[in-house]
């Protein structure tokens, strides 16, 4: 009876034994997985004051090492949100009326937008990314065109 406790302490000791190496392997080989994946993907945040007024444009991403190794160009293509009005101002004139001003409100507007006119070009200033004026000439009120 004394042999079977001392073989059944000797069993658990050594399946306790066992089961601590087989948990120490599993969380190596769990740590080199998760230590892998961190360093096959990196993520990079980009402010978001460095895309105001850009135009869609194309560039190329590089990842650098402190060690001055670096990775080859990856294309990357920067799509600019369309523009949108929210309001004009002002929001109609009389016929035949002197030139005047347009004042348009929105949004995604960049130093290169501009406003139309019945499908003409106007002299447009950028103000800001959410304002742009335009000039209106008295040629083009003729018969009161309502915007």
């Amino acid at each position: 009876m004394l042999s079977d406790l001392v073989f059944r302490l000797r069993s658990l000791f050594r399946r306790n034994t066992v089961e601590a190496e087989l948990d120490d392997e599993l969380r190596f080989h769990f740590e080199q997985q998760v230590e892998k994946c961190i360093r096959s993907e990196l993520t990079a945040v980009i402010p978001a004051s460095l895309f105001a007024n850009l135009q869609p444009t194309a560039g190329g991403i590089q990842v650098f090492n402190p060690d001055g190794g670096h990775s080859g160009e990856a294309g990357f293509y920067f799509n600019a949100l369309p523009p949108q009005i929210a309001s004009i101002s002002p929001s109609s004139t009389a016929a035949n009326s002197p030139g005047f001003t347009l004042t348009v409100t929105g949004s995604n507007f960049n130093t290169s937008s501009w406003v139309t006119w019945n499908g003409a070009n106007l002299n447009t200033t950028y103000v800001s990314a959410t304002q742009l004026t335009a000039l209106v000439g008295s040629a083009m009120t003729a018969g009161g065109w309502h915007f």
